[in-house]
This record gives C-alpha cells, structure tokens and sequence, in this order.
C-alpha cells in the first residue's frame, strides 16, 4: 500500500472554501480506492490542511482526485493555487514523486 498527501494552504486563496475541500475528501475517502484516510491541521506561518489517503492504486486514486479536486468547477482554480500533492515513491517518502505544486514553474513527476 502506498500513500498519497495532498497539503492545502488556504490562505494562498480567499475563494477556496474549507468546508468545499472537507466534504470533497469525505466523498474521495467512501471510494473503494482509499483504503484509509486521516486529516491533520494546523498553522505554521498561516493555516494548512493535510489529507493522507492510503491506497493499492496511487495512478487511479491520483486520477480521482485530479478529476474531484482540481478539475472541479468551484473547488479547481483556487485548489491548484493553493495545495502541493505528493505520493511515496518505490522506497517509500525517501523519493516521494511531486504531483501537483501551487507554482506552476515546478517540475511534476508522474505516475
């Protein structure tokens, strides 16, 4: 089982709307995809959220979250300006692939 963890720094955007991200994870977490979930969130520097998902399947739950994320209508522009997701790698967080940045000049790794 692998991990993936999407961080969200709501303060990077005034539109996104925290409760919008909660119940948007709600709904990802009932997929058959996520075996787990587990949320965290504080503020260092301004407030984060964290949300770990533990899956079998890192390229399909990746592809469900881009597709309830930040392909959503509402949630989507102010998501991707926000929020950095990461996964384990083959050795685990020893080479964690970067899926999304909030700066777009960051080089992605995929899946």
């Amino acid at each position: 089982m692998k991990q993936i963890c999407v961080q969200v720094q709501p303060g990077l955007d005034p539109r996104l709307s925290l409760d919008a991200v909660r119940a948007a994870f709600d709904a990802i977490s009932a997929s058959p995809l996520v075996l787990w979930q587990e949320r965290s969130e504080g503020k260092d520097q301004g407030p984060w959220l964290n949300f770990l998902i533990g899956t079998n399947d890192l390229a399909c739950c990746w592809a469900l979250l881009q597709r309830t994320l930040y392909q959503e209508s509402t949630l989507g522009g102010p998501l991707t300006k926000c929020s950095i997701a990461v996964c384990e790698g083959m050795h685990g967080w020893d080479d964690y692939l970067l899926l999304h940045h909030l700066d777009p000049s960051e080089p992605l790794d995929t899946l």
